[in-house]
C-alpha cells in the first residue's frame, strides 16, 4: 500500500471516529436532558425531521429545504410532501393576485 493510500485510510479512520464520538456524546446529551426534563426520548432523526417541518412551516422551498438538509435527490425532499398541504392552493392564489393586478 503507497504512504498516499495509508494516509487516506488513517483520515477516513479518524473521521469515522470523530463523528461515531459527536453521535455518542450527542445520544449521552439528550439521555441527560430528557431524564432531567421528564420528557420523552427522541430520535436525534426525529429531531431532522423536526427541522424539516419548522423549514416547511416558515415558507421555505422543498429545493432550498432539501439542498439544506444534503439530499443527494428531490425524491428525498418529497418524501415530506405530506407537509405542504396548501401549497397548491397558495400558488393559485398568488397567481390569481397578479392576474387581478394586470386588469
Amino acid at each position: 500500500m503507497t504512504k498516499r493510500r495509508i494516509q487516506l485510510r488513517s483520515l477516513s479512520s479518524r473521521t469515522h471516529e470523530k463523528k461515531a464520538m459527536l453521535v455518542h456524546r450527542l445520544w449521552r446529551e439528550m439521555e441527560r436532558g430528557c431524564g432531567k426534563s421528564g420528557v420523552k426520548r427522541i430520535r436525534v432523526h426525529d429531531l431532522r425531521h423536526s427541522h424539516v417541518s419548522m423549514l416547511v412551516h416558515m415558507g421555505f422551498s422543498a429545493v432550498a429545504i432539501g439542498a439544506r438538509m444534503g439530499h443527494e435527490s428531490q425524491d428525498i425532499t418529497f418524501r415530506y410532501v405530506h407537509l405542504f398541504p396548501n401549497e397548491q392552493e397558495n400558488m393559485a392564489d398568488s397567481l390569481q393576485e397578479i392576474s387581478e393586478m394586470r386588469r
